[in-house]
């Protein structure tokens, strides 16, 4: 594999990694919500 397609394929894997943390950080907020909710209700 060259260098080049080393690089590229680094450089998706951290952008997808990303996107997957920030996916997961709106998740638990939304679930800390619907907690927060019921626990007023």
């Amino acid at each position: 594999m060259s260098v080049h397609l080393q690089r590229k394929n680094g450089f998706l894997a951290e952008w997808l990694g990303r996107g997957l943390q920030n996916l997961l950080r709106r998740f638990e907020s939304a679930r800390n919500l619907l907690l927060i909710e019921q626990v007023d209700a």
